[in-house]
């Protein structure tokens, strides 16, 4: 395994290596994110505990959205690696029933039931992520799940018929890979979510390159060039694209486009914390607009996160 990492570079850490897949781990992040910034104890993150606690092969990630100047906090991943899928896929589905049982909210399976429709091949997934993106109003909470399709393109076809077909979406596919996302939210919404993702190699063709500049902007791409990769978010519901980065130096690529104000309480928790991986979104829009003050930051620790020692005076 790699040598633990800052929150400043994400660690390039070998599949494979137990601490990082530990159950024992991930439960230490979730609970770290939720004692760290406040969050109360519900029904839903009690669930999402105990899928995290009997989920072999999988890495915790917690996140945090500020919008308008306020936190949204009680927000989690969980990422599948391993290849027993239908059996993580089987807890998913008692994660997401347990949590309507307990809250009454009238969850809507079916955009995902006509996705999946019938004998999906799992072999064709590369991983399998669920989530919970909790609020104060609980109408607008929701539950995630997201199938990282690897050359498997009449589902990819299927996705984007469900959301509605977008020229954006169809240029912006580079590879065989591609991410498809299902919200469901508390108040009975639903919607299907497109991802497709551009990476640094992809960009030195000057054809892609200036693909990508025509389809989203200059500024996306010089900000697409800080990051390891970078997923395009479509979603119907959503107001414009939003960029999901990975940036191959967090601390810098936050200085450079975040309003440190508000993203520094956060993004300092996990100093000195070594990272499996880290994003940051934030809407193609408020490119222009920076420092951008609405946007969520993701954590991927490879390690039980400690909270941040302040430095002695004397």
């Amino acid at each position: 395994m790699s040598q633990a990492v800052t929150a400043s570079r994400p660690s390039q850490a070998a599949p494979g290596a137990a601490d990082i897949f530990s159950r024992q781990k991930n439960l230490a992040c979730v609970l770290f994110h939720k004692r760290e910034l406040g969050i109360e104890d519900s029904r839903p993150l009690e669930s999402f505990l105990r899928l995290v606690e009997r989920s072999e092969g999988c890495t915790a990630e917690s996140s945090c959205r500020v919008e308008a100047r306020q936190q949204h906090a009680a927000r989690w991943n969980l990422f599948y690696h391993g290849e027993n899928r239908a059996e993580f896929l089987g807890g998913v589905w008692e994660f997401l029933e347990e949590v309507a049982r307990s809250t009454g909210a009238p969850l809507d399976y079916g955009l995902l039931r006509e996705f999946l429709g019938e004998g999906f091949q799992l072999d064709r997934l590369r991983k399998v992520v669920t989530g919970i993106d909790l609020r104060k109003k609980p109408g607008a909470s929701r539950l995630k799940v997201w199938f990282m399709l690897r050359d498997y393109a009449e589902k990819v076809e299927r996705a984007i018929a469900l959301h509605g077909d977008d020229a954006c979406v169809r240029r912006l596919i580079m590879h065989d890979e591609f991410l498809v996302g299902f919200d469901f939210r508390f108040d009975g919404g639903r919607a299907v979510k497109l991802y497709p993702d551009v990476r640094p190699a992809e960009l030195e063709d000057p054809v892609v390159r200036e693909t990508v500049r025509s389809a989203l902007s200059g500024e996306a791409v010089d900000a697409m060039e800080r990051c390891l990769w970078t997923h395009i978010y479509v979603a119907r519901h959503n107001s414009g694209i939003v960029l999901q980065c990975h940036p191959a130096e967090p601390d810098l690529f936050i200085d450079r486009y975040l309003d440190q104000e508000l993203v520094r309480p956060i993004h300092g928790l996990y100093s000195g914390t070594g990272l499996l991986d880290m994003v940051v979104s934030f809407r193609l829009s408020d490119l222009g607009r920076r420092p951008i003050q609405d946007f969520t930051v993701y954590y991927m620790p490879q390690e039980e996160p400690r909270s941040p020692v302040e430095p002695s005076i004397t």
